[in-house]
């Protein structure tokens, strides 16, 4: 019986937790190549990619936002603000946390897929 209870808490703790915020190091805005590796290592791990089409829509708006970054439209904070973004989508409830994350950014930040 007080293997259940266990089995239980554990569950519940596992709806609740939600992993650390993401955020980018100064050290990832050396150039761009590091910038869009960190930027997509952090995303994936606050969104796991559920198939192919996910890790293609999750490349496809690295290259966005770095691109955004590098021509002086997005700043450091902008890039940080779209990770902070994607970790309140995949909060403990959401069922479609890529399609919540995605919807955010095309309404709030005009991204166009």
């Amino acid at each position: 019986m007080a293997g259940n209870i266990g089995r239980e808490v554990k569950k519940i703790m596992g709806e609740y937790a939600q992993p650390q915020k993401p955020r980018l190091k100064p050290s990832d805005f050396r150039n761009e190549h590091l910038l869009l590796m960190a930027f997509n290592r952090e995303l994936v791990h606050t969104i796991i990619p559920k198939d192919q089409s996910d890790r293609t829509t999750f490349r496809r708006l690295g290259v966005w936002a770095v691109g955004e970054y590098q021509q002086g439209r997005f700043t450091a904070e902008t890039l940080n603000s779209i990770l902070l973004s994607a970790w309140e989508a995949a909060g403990p409830r959401s069922r479609n946390p890529a399609a919540v994350f995605l919807t955010i950014l095309k309404n709030e930040m005009g991204y166009k897929p």
